[in-house]
This record gives C-alpha cells, structure tokens and sequence, in this order.
C-alpha cells in the first residue's frame, strides 16, 4: 500500500521495497535508512575537494577578522567547492532512491567549530506538505570525534511523533518570531531534552573519517556534543535537502493551530532555479496572511497583499 509520504519511511516499507528493483546494495541501504533513520558512507568525496572546501570556508572566515563560532549559512552561493559538495551526483542519486523523488539541495551550513547543539530534529525548522520529504546530509571535512565535538543521533527517533510548538504549547499563537532563538532554546530544546530523558533513548555518536557521509532523514534527533579539546576545530559542512513536488514551509514561524503557514520558495543549488512547489501534481492557492504566513485555500478571499505576492513571483520569472 503507497501512502502519502516518503516510501522509505512507509510502515508497508517491506511491501514497498519489493516493487522497486533495487541492487542488492541500494535494497540494504534502504533498509538501514528504514530503521535508523541515517546511513553513514565512506568514500564519497574526493580528498581535493574537501580541502578546497575548506580552504574556501578558511578564507571566509579571514575575511571577517574575527574567530567566528557558530556557523556559516548558504556559502555555496559564493564557494564553488562547497555548491560542488551539495549538488554531488553520487549524495543526489541516493537520495532519489531512498525518497523516489527529485531531490532539491536548497541550504548549506559551514562550521569551523562543533556546534554543540542540543538535541533537534530538523522538523522543527523545515518541513514539506506531505510531510517528512526533508534530508540532511552531514560532510565530515576533517577527522571528526569526541575531542572536537562530533554528532551525536537517536537511531529510530525519526519514527517518533514530529513536535511543533503547537504540540509542547497550549497557546493559540504558537510561532515563533524570526530570529528569536531564546524562545526556540527555552520551548522547543526543553521539551527535546525532558522527553529523551523520560523514555531513556540511548544516543550514539559518530566517529568520522575526513570524507565521511551521515545522510539522515528529516525527524531523526540529533545534536553536537561539547568539544572536549578546547580549540580544535571540527570543519564540516551540513547541506538540507527538499523534494520535488512538495509545499516547502518553516514550522517554527507558522501558526499551526490557525493554518497560517510560513511557506516559501527554494533556490535548487544544483540548478540556481527557484523551486515554488506544488502538492503531489496539484498547484497550491495560497493566500497572504500577514507577516511571511499564508492561508492555503481555494476558496479564501483575496485581498491587496495576494496581488503583491502575484506581482513578486511574476517578476521573478521575468527578471530570471
């Protein structure tokens, strides 16, 4: 039976599975994908690229003239290596194969440093109408282990329930302003962090090779531990991943109790075209709501802010 959502994550996975006439090898993959939620692949960069990569991220850092801790958003529009470490073919193909759909490589994080993170999952800042068509793919630029802070995950926690604010809270307005990272750390991380410790979710922690891989799928929980050596550095590179043919929307900034979503647009790295989604074929009617919302609906009045929204997308086609 196909449902609506990724078909590696399906409950009818084994069913599925048999219709897809997969290598032996790709069928294996899958089925780790299916109950961990992650696979961990060697061998997939070569080694001049990663110090290409972190050359560039060497030289961005310089050029702010100070040590800069936290991470480094979308530099793939100015770093070469690090586009050609997002839209690699081989990282591509295998997401098409998990998620039977044309994967969209839509945002980079750099790090020169652990993030030391606590434990997320990715489903609290993106997500996709059907949901869970969302990958992260996580580059280990340098020997990565517990003396730089490396990544820590929950093997099958992308099975468990996905957490919104509308869920951990009881107010009407649930979102969470732009750029309010205090309300993010004290509701949702919370939360996180109390659950994990109420059903004794045990972690593992990643023990990465210059070149290594970790794909994870979109609800997987995991996080960065403390760097244990003071100073050294944990280069690496995060690139997030949509999928074709899917509503592209921030969780945190919508309204989930009211349907006011925070939908948006993507820039497909691989491509430099701006990727507008549609729901399994169908074109999506969206309403401006207010702020960066929308209403979904056939059948919403419109107003002055749906004719500028018009205006923008119209003169983007024009002008790209």
């Amino acid at each position: 039976m196909e449902l609506n959502m990724p078909w590696v994550e399906s409950p009818f996975f084994e069913e599925l599975l048999t219709k897809k006439n997969l290598s032996p090898e790709d069928a294996e993959l899958a089925r780790t994908y299916h109950r961990d939620g992650f696979l961990v692949l060697s061998g997939m960069f070569d080694e001049t690229l990663i110090d290409q990569a972190v050359k560039e991220m060497n030289k961005h850092y310089d050029q702010l003239g100070v040590v800069q801790k936290d991470r480094a958003l979308n530099l793939w529009q100015t770093k070469p290596a690090v586009k050609q470490l997002a839209s690699d073919p081989k990282i591509m193909d295998t997401l098409q194969m998990l998620y039977g759909r044309r994967p969209i490589p839509f945002q980079t994080l750099n790090f020169k440093y652990g993030s030391q993170q606590r434990a997320h999952s990715d489903s609290i800042h993106f997500q996709s109408m059907p949901q869970r068509y969302l990958a992260g793919v996580w580059v280990a630029l340098e020997e990565t282990n517990e003396d730089n802070g490396t990544l820590q995950y929950y093997p099958g926690s992308q099975r468990w329930p996905i957490f919104d604010y509308s869920v951990i809270m009881n107010q009407l307005e649930t979102a969470q302003h732009a750029g309010d990272v205090q309300f993010y750390e004290d509701n949702y991380e919370t939360f996180m962090e109390a659950m994990i410790k109420d059903i004794g979710a045990e972690p593992e922690v990643l023990r990465a090779k210059k070149g290594d891989v970790i794909i994870w799928a979109a609800n997987l929980v995991h996080g960065g531990l403390p760097i244990r050596q003071k100073g050294r550095t944990r280069f690496s590179q995060v690139t997030h991943y949509f999928f074709e043919d899917c509503l592209y929307y921030n969780p945190s900034h919508s309204n989930i109790v009211t349907g006011e979503w925070s939908v948006a647009s993507q820039i497909n790295i691989a491509t430099g075209q701006r990727e507008w989604g549609s729901y399994n074929g169908q074109k999506v009617p969206l309403k401006k709501a207010g702020d960066s919302r929308y209403l979904i609906s056939r059948h919403a009045p419109k107003n002055w802010r749906d004719l500028v929204f018009l205006f923008q997308k119209a003169w983007h086609k024009v002008t790209h």
